[in-house]
């Protein structure tokens, strides 16, 4: 049941991403074809190892296989993911972009999961991640969950530098006040 809640989340996230697809603004200004090229192979093979499909050694190798703890907590995980970055794709509508791009009329979004975060779809789609490789249990999985995981630092340094270029009091006074991937935790003070 894990592994079918599992597929429907990355269903319903690729779904939505293809058809929200559609609604984005034109692109100011954008990163090269090569760099986007390579983005995108290093994009698919680290989907393939997440996916877990991998028939060789070592990356077959199972770490551990149906603990209801596991499975229980992915599903979770996964499902909780989804639903974040779904909500952070929505609030950000047509300024999203698959690649590091300055669009035309373009927003600073700090609403809904943005008031919290300043990128919510990598919070989400690592929580569906981490929750792919707790049901899956398998070497090729975590390897793809941690290479995604670092790129993502990557492309948010590339991120934050366009819009510090763009918005620089606004998206400075925005850094203070959230976190880059988990919210910022304040004591009340006085």
């Amino acid at each position: 049941m894990s592994k079918i809640i599992i597929l429907s989340c990355w269903s319903a996230h690729f779904s939505y991403w293809a058809f929200a697809a559609f609604s984005v603004k034109p692109a100011s200004k954008k990163a090269g074809h090569a760099a986007l090229f390579g983005f995108r192979v290093f994009q698919i093979l680290s989907f393939v190892m997440l996916g877990g499909i991998i028939p060789f050694s070592p990356f077959n190798v199972t770490l551990w296989s149906g603990l209801p703890i596991m499975n229980v907590s992915g599903a979770t995980l996964c499902l909780s993911g989804t639903m974040l970055s779904i909500w952070a794709r929505r609030m950000l509508a047509g300024n999203w972009s698959a690649s590091v791009t300055y669009k035309e009329k373009h927003e600073l979004v700090m609403k809904g999961p943005y008031g919290f975060v300043r990128h919510p779809i990598y919070s989400g789609l690592t929580l569906m991640m981490l929750g792919t490789v707790l049901v899956l249990g398998r070497l090729d999985s975590l390897f793809g969950f941690l290479m995604r995981f670092i790129s993502y630092f990557f492309k948010i340094r590339k991120e934050e530098t366009l819009l510090l270029e763009h918005f620089p009091e606004e998206y400075s006074r925005y850094r203070r006040r959230t976190g880059s991937l988990v919210p910022i935790l304040k004591t009340q003070t006085e």
